[in-house]
């Protein structure tokens, strides 16, 4: 019986990058942690550009209402951000990992989502016609 060598699916980058997990955790692997941790960042508020589909985290080390608290671990960190997931119509039914880059100007990480991340807009629901041809609202028309 002859051996046959694994090839790994997955592969570990040195460079910033974040996993969005389809319970909608959002883990920042050890490139990004070491810079939020070198800074003493706690906090993050979460910022979205519909328009270049990009997602931005700016690190905060004062607590925000609005900010996302991010837990440590050894090697990396993660935050939970379901409902802006949501908010941005982000498909986080299977796991990506995204890269990240450190915008100096602003302050803050960027992260481009692929558009096919992003679910389709679900389209205007049309007025139902009574009988008279008019429009009257969905929840209101009667048949």
């Amino acid at each position: 019986m002859a051996y046959e060598i694994f090839t790994r699916t997955r592969s570990i980058t040195t460079s910033p990058s974040l996993n969005i997990a389809t319970n909608g955790r959002v883990s920042l692997n050890q490139a990004t942690t070491a810079l939020l941790k070198q800074n003493g960042v706690e906090f993050i508020l979460l910022m979205w550009d519909a328009e270049l589909h990009r997602m931005a985290m700016r690190p905060v080390v004062k607590k925000d209402s609005r900010a996302y608290g991010i837990s440590y671990t050894k090697s990396n960190s993660m935050f939970t951000a379901k409902m802006f997931l949501e908010h941005i119509g982000y498909d986080y039914s299977k796991s990506r990992s995204l890269p990240v880059t450190w915008n100096e100007g602003e302050n803050i990480f960027e992260v481009d989502i692929p558009a096919d991340a992003l679910k389709e807009k679900a389209q205007p629901k049309l007025p139902v016609l009574n009988e008279n041809g008019k429009g009257s609202s969905v929840a209101t028309a009667r048949r």
